[in-house]
């Protein structure tokens, strides 16, 4: 139980430190998009997708410019003390990096963490079923769709999937139920387009043709491997509201460049194109493929008259390729975007000044201990000392007698090895206040006395 605890607890704080950088992160590519409301789908698409690119890095990030890579390289050089004032260069921590105040994610108690890591496993765990069930549902209803028997229809597919330069094999099925979904591509490794039976059976070559290219579009792009990460951060980050903003952003901006692949490739034109996006939506169900599926002709009805007016405006171009410019912007905002992120990752939540955390030379034993601090009592600062037995995630904290969290003076990765903190702290009022130690499924509390002055 123990070691569920600290899973629980690490995992929550892991999700609150991206869930902070994320925020960040949507707000500066959200004001760089409304700024580029002229700019090409393919451009406003790849923004969004740095987003996306966060989400599925499993780890906290701290890149140069972000408040922590500021703090290391002042006292690396000698800038900063213990006190946060010129003068000597700081200790050498675990890494043979120079120590540097660590800045705790949050002011929240442990107990919160943990909780919040054990709700999050369990809806995890409901989503992770929901989407196994749905999945399953979707392999047994597989067996009503039949291969296009159309020769012409086939042929036609073919001679579009070497236009598109389509390496990938793709076939044709028609639902047997002709109400069933609208036209949309399932399979990563092996496509299938899935079209409603009144389409193969009753639409001319040339109607066919703009659907046909729309749902080769997504082939061409790998839009399903997308899709599928978007499913996987939605699932794991459904507590925040920001993520499924972004997703729904970036099945927007998907499904207007494969209307721009699509007209492109279209020799009967954009006007051509958007009766048959009409046709679609009047002759086959009105329901958009879940996104667990695949990915349709039309995922978001709502946006179809959307796409309409862009394709029919005077000065539309189809973009299918960003250019050096493009390029040049999209890696300025990566850049500006996550360092401004993690940086405000780094933000102080306690106010907590001259932590200093280095490691010393002594040789741990076999279990964790925790020495009693001193001075102590204690005026204006005191050193903790701890020795770790084998590395793993520490967090030294300081409590008053009502349980209250005080401080954070570690939380962190720590290798094996004898560890002391000196803590300066402040203008904290006189009375008896307990520490501890927790690493692993190990934990050691102690008392220490405050005397203010």
């Amino acid at each position: 139980m123990d070691f569920l605890g600290f899973m629980a607890e690490s995992t929550a704080r892991h999700l609150w430190t991206v869930s902070l950088q994320v925020t960040v992160l949507v707000a500066v590519i959200w004001i760089v998009d409304r700024l580029s409301f002229r700019a090409s789908s393919l451009f406003r698409y790849w923004l969004w997708l740095i987003v996306l690119a966060r989400l599925c890095i499993p780890v906290n990030l701290d890149i140069p410019g972000g408040i922590r890579w500021i703090v290391k390289y002042a006292a690396h050089n000698g800038i900063l003390t213990d006190n946060g004032f010129p003068g000597r260069a700081w200790m050498s921590d675990s890494f043979g990096a120079v120590a540097f105040p660590f800045i705790p994610e949050s002011s929240f108690p442990a107990h919160w963490y943990t909780s919040a890591g054990f709700v999050w496993m369990a809806v995890c765990g409901m989503v992770a079923v929901s989407i196994v069930f749905r999945i399953y549902h979707i392999r047994k209803f597989s067996g009503t769709w039949i291969r296009a028997g159309r020769t012409d229809l086939c042929a036609l597919l073919d001679t579009l999937r070497h236009s598109l330069r389509v390496r990938q094999t793709v076939s044709l099925y028609s639902f047997e139920d002709e109400a069933a979904a609208v036209p949309a591509v399932i399979g990563i490794m092996k496509p299938r387009i899935l079209l409603p039976r009144v389409i193969v059976e009753t639409w001319e070559l040339t109607d066919i043709e703009p659907v046909l290219l729309h749902e080769l579009a997504h082939i061409k792009r790998f839009d399903l491997m997308v899709n599928c990460l978007q499913m996987i951060v939605q699932a794991v980050y459904f507590f925040h509201p920001l993520v499924w903003f972004v997703n729904r952003r970036l099945r927007y901006f998907r499904e207007e460049l494969c209307d721009d692949t699509a007209v492109r490739y279209l020799v009967s034109g954009r006007k051509h194109y958007t009766m048959s996006m009409l046709r679609v939506m009047e002759e086959t169900c009105r329901m958009p493929v879940p996104g667990y599926i695949g990915i349709g002709f039309s995922e978001r009805n709502s946006t179809i008259s959307e796409r309409i007016k862009r394709i029919m405006r005077k000065d539309y171009t189809p973009y299918t390729s960003l250019t050096l410019l493009s390029v040049f912007m999209l890696f300025i905002v990566t850049a500006v975007s996550f360092t401004l992120s993690c940086a405000s990752a780094g933000k102080e939540s306690v106010k907590i000044e001259g932590i200093v955390l280095a490691r010393t030379d002594g040789s741990p034993g076999q279990e964790m201990v925790l020495k009693q601090n001193y001075p102590n009592p204690v005026n204006t600062s005191t050193t903790f000392i701890f020795s770790l037995p084998k590395s793993g995630h520490t967090a030294l904290a300081v409590y008053d007698v009502k349980g209250n969290e005080i401080a954070v003076l570690v939380d962190k990765e720590l290798s094996e090895g004898e560890y002391t903190v000196k803590w300066n702290v402040g203008k904290l009022k006189s009375g008896v206040y307990f520490y501890r130690l927790k690493s692993g499924s190990g934990e050691i509390v102690k008392k220490m006395t405050v005397i203010s002055s």
